[in-house]
């Protein structure tokens, strides 16, 4: 992601380490990067983003998704879920399946589409609305006080 930074330095990217790398260590990082050490929180850097770049996990997918937000998958090989997810994500449209051998060219010329190209925004727009209509957290917590409605716990 550093090399394809470098390309366009009109894109900003924020980019999430994992708990085991130091940001600090890491040097010469172009301007249009910034690095933040390993965070519990995402919320606030996916609902802002153009774009998200990740392995594919469900929990980041489905935000993304439920925020609008078009994807890049760069699943790990072997790993089942994020494979399995990628490939929806693309076959559905709403983002693209990429690979950690992929070129920093073609990454940002998928990074451009995802952003630029109106399909990919309509289709995640679609989810966005419909994560709204649904309101999931009121529907379980109604589901939850009706179950539990006059029950005690010790």
């Amino acid at each position: 992601m550093l090399e394809t930074a470098k390309l366009d330095l009109s894109i900003n990217y924020t980019l999430i380490s994992g708990p085991s790398l130091d940001p600090s260590k890491l040097v010469d990082l172009p301007e249009n990067v910034q690095i933040l050490k390993f965070i519990k929180d995402t919320y606030p850097y996916l609902k802002s983003s153009d774009a998200v770049i990740a392995p594919g996990g469900h929990s980041t997918i489905m935000e993304a998704l439920s925020f609008g937000i078009p994807i890049l998958s760069f699943p790990d090989k072997g790993h089942s879920e994020q494979e399995n997810n990628a490939e929806v994500v693309q076959e559905e449209g709403y983002g693209k399946i990429l690979s950690y051998s992929t070129p920093p060219e073609v990454v940002l010329e998928c990074i451009r589409k995802v952003i630029e190209d109106k399909k990919y925004r309509n289709k995640t727009d679609r989810l966005r609305r419909l994560a709204r209509e649904l309101d999931g957290p009121r529907a379980v917590r109604e589901l939850l006080e009706k179950e539990f409605r006059g029950k005690t716990f010790k």
